[in-house]
């Protein structure tokens, strides 16, 4: 977490990023290689069905701000829904995938 600070400080930026984003779409965590400059963790966020991957950046945490992700329990409260959503995810997944990307050579796939 040295991009943000620390984890708290990091929480706090992509949540207001996630309140503040207007419309459908998502905000991630992304890892941002420069070749020859090492990588770096960034947020992003993507219009409607759009992907970082299209930006040439690696996700590896995404919220999704879709109405249809919340409104059957949080109907309008977008930051009720983003507040529960921190308490699902999965750490371990996020540091598999960051470590799966790091390896992004072997991943002719994409």
């Amino acid at each position: 977490m040295n991009t943000f600070g620390n984890f708290s400080i990091f929480k706090n930026i992509f949540t207001d990023v996630s309140s503040s984003y207007f419309g459908s779409g998502y905000v991630w965590l992304c890892r941002d290689f420069n070749i020859g400059h090492g990588s770096h963790l960034m947020i992003a966020t993507t219009a409607n069905q759009d992907s970082p991957l299209s930006e040439g950046l690696h996700p590896i945490l995404g919220i999704d701000l879709w109405e249809h992700a919340y409104y059957l329990k949080h109907q309008n409260a977008r930051a009720a829904y983003i507040d529960d959503w921190w308490r699902v995810v999965s750490w371990d997944a996020v540091a598999q995938l960051d470590k799966w990307w790091s390896k992004r050579n072997m991943h002719d796939e994409l």
